[in-house]
């Protein structure tokens, strides 16, 4: 009758303990070493379950309260006496006891995004040098002259000491919350991030200078927000195992929030949240691809162009006005 059947433990947060096979019933649980089932749980009575075969005969087990102070629940009702079939959980304690068969269908093993090479130690390293490098090599060497060696090498040592931080940040939750830190795997992340973000930015403003075209430049937004999102989940993968279908939807509230503070600023300030008529960055004209603009071409353009300038500059001027009439009636 029993045969097949498992009984399954967890604490009362869902986290697993342990999985026994049912033998012969009757069968005890509680905390005392002489039960058929011993749970370490300061909640749990000495002999606190009995388990024996229902009447009926169907495969479900029939469980009793042994006197114990805490009791038995069921869908958060004390009961003396319960039928438990197979698949159902009931409570004890800070226990939860799951009644199993063998032949249950488990779900498909799931794909270990860590164990490939792109998040091993040398991986890594080298990753977290590259970005240091890139970061000091972001600094024009017409003005290194104008700042000492110290600075420019301290700023590379606090880039560096910011990606261990990070990675130390998410070490530190994977510990609390998975078990096990997964420091070099968080620091891989954090250097694929920056240097996706970097490398992916500078052809984006690089593009746009050669097609002359300004919208372009706005990819590196783009760019941002999905790497961002990437390695967001690939940091709480790493660090929240409980609750595996939260990671992508908590990665995209995570950068929503300060992306929704910093659209709203540019917006007060700008009253735009895209600036798609010039670029930040200029380089070599040599590295145009476009043809130059004529003089008659550009000042055919003037209107279309001033007409622009002035719908966005229009919000600003009420708005001093506004404010200028506040002033005054004050």
């Amino acid at each position: 009758m029993t045969e097949g059947y498992i009984i399954e433990f967890a604490s009362r947060a869902g986290e697993f303990l342990f999985r026994q096979s049912l033998g012969e019933l009757p069968a005890t649980v509680g905390r005392a070493l002489n039960n058929d089932f011993i749970v370490d749980d300061p909640y749990v009575a000495a002999q606190h379950l009995r388990l024996e075969i229902a009447p009926e005969a169907d495969g479900a087990i029939l469980v009793t309260d042994l006197g114990s102070r805490n009791g038995l629940q069921k869908d958060g009702k004390r009961v003396a006496q319960i039928r438990l079939c197979c698949g159902e959980t009931i409570s004890f304690g800070h226990t939860t006891l799951r009644l199993r068969h063998v032949q249950e269908q488990v779900a498909p093993e799931r794909i270990d995004l860590f164990a490939s090479r792109m998040f091993s130690q040398p991986v890594a390293i080298l990753l977290f040098t590259l970005s240091v490098a890139t970061a000091l090599a972001d600094v024009p060497f017409s003005h290194l002259e104008a700042i000492s060696a110290t600075i420019w090498l301290g700023g590379a040592l606090g880039f560096g000491a910011l990606l261990l931080g990070w990675a130390a940040f998410w070490s530190i939750l994977g510990r609390i919350f998975a078990g096990r830190a997964q420091f070099i795997a968080h620091l891989a992340i954090a250097g694929w991030s920056y240097l996706s973000i970097y490398w992916g930015s500078l052809l984006c403003t690089l593009a746009a200078f050669s097609l002359s075209w300004a919208l372009l430049a706005q990819g590196s937004k783009v760019l941002m927000g999905v790497v961002g999102i990437w390695a967001l989940h690939r940091h709480l993968s790493l660090a929240q195992m409980r609750w595996p279908r939260l990671n992508f939807p908590l990665a995209v509230a995570l950068l929503a929030l300060p992306t929704t503070f910093l659209a709203l600023n540019t917006w007060k300030s700008e009253h735009r949240l895209l600036d798609t008529d010039t670029l930040d960055t200029l380089y070599d004209p040599a590295l145009r691809i476009r043809g130059d603009q004529s003089l008659d071409q550009f000042m055919s353009e003037m209107p279309a162009l001033r007409e622009r300038a002035d719908a966005q500059r229009k919000p600003a001027d009420e708005e001093d006005d506004a404010s200028e009439d506040t002033s005054n009636d004050e």
